[in-house]
């Protein structure tokens, strides 16, 4: 800086922090074992599908234990000559629909929150005979924040009936409330050359809505309009979302294209009742 000249003394306007060789190389850092504080999170998510419907989802889950004489870490031990040892460990976990709330909790462990269905809220009103009957009953969310995933379980059979993923979007009105859900979605069509052959498109959390519509090649139906707002607060500063539904799936689409989180359902469920009711 000594060598250049400059008719005033330059001002920082800009600071870029990355992590790669170059900027249009840059690529995601890992979290910092220090930031686990016994959490696990996502590494990746692969959701499975046969053909046009979905099973579950396979999540491959990152945790880290630090080895040192103390339990845990203090600023003076960031500056002596012995670091802590970053150990890192990763297992394959998985969900499918039908699963109960003690497959998932043994599998996943204790969610954050629980959230009941806020459509149900009024049952708190409801006689006790009411409250206790089973089909009386609200749905409920596990909420697993680190991973960018919330399990919805039917309140009669107590199983998992939905899966949401999160893509942590800016702009939109759950943005840094969970950590991005890296997953990936395959889609499939059927080969216009080679008839009886598909062809496969991989949905991430980068995919544009617009490379789904391509992909597809049909109409899709005109999305339902959500507009979200908070109990204190009726208006909603990032605007309305935009849902589609692609068979057992159903993608919120911001205004700019990006998808906010994608929800999976179980198509059997609505299928085993009917035929039931029969």
């Amino acid at each position: 800086m000594n060598a250049l000249h400059f008719p005033t003394s330059p001002v920082l306007s800009k600071l870029l922090i990355y992590s790669g060789i170059s900027l249009s190389r840059a690529e995601t850092a890992s979290i910092p074992a220090v930031c686990f504080e016994e959490n696990y999170f996502l590494d990746s998510a692969q959701v499975i599908r046969e053909q046009s419907k979905t099973q579950g989802i396979s999540l491959r889950i990152q945790y880290s234990s630090m080895d040192k004489s103390s339990s845990s870490p203090s600023p003076s031990s960031y500056r002596s000559n012995k670091p802590y040892e970053d150990k890192r460990f990763s297992e394959e976990k998985k969900v499918f629909f039908g699963d109960t709330c003690q497959d998932v909790l043994s599998t996943l462990g204790s969610p954050m929150k629980i959230y009941y269905k806020s459509d149900d809220r009024m049952k708190i009103h409801s006689t006790s005979e009411e409250k206790y009957n089973p089909s009386n009953q609200s749905d409920y969310f596990y909420n697993y924040i680190t991973l960018g995933l919330d399990i919805l379980f039917d309140a009669v059979t107590n199983t998992v009936k939905k899966l949401i993923l999160h893509t942590n979007y800016p702009g939109h009105y759950n943005f840094n409330s969970y950590y991005r859900c890296h997953f990936e979605i395959p889609l499939f069509r059927t080969d216009p050359i080679n008839t009886g052959e598909f062809e496969r498109m991989l949905i991430t959390p980068f995919s544009k809505w617009e490379e789904v519509q391509e992909f597809l090649e049909q109409p899709v139906d005109r999305p339902a309009v959500l507009n979200r707002c908070s109990s204190t607060n009726t208006s909603n500063p990032f605007g309305a979302t935009f849902c589609y539904g692609v068979e057992d799936m159903i993608f919120e689409v911001m205004q700019n294209g990006h998808i906010a989180c994608v929800t999976v359902y179980n198509t059997s469920e609505s299928s085993s009742s009917s035929s039931s009711s029969s």
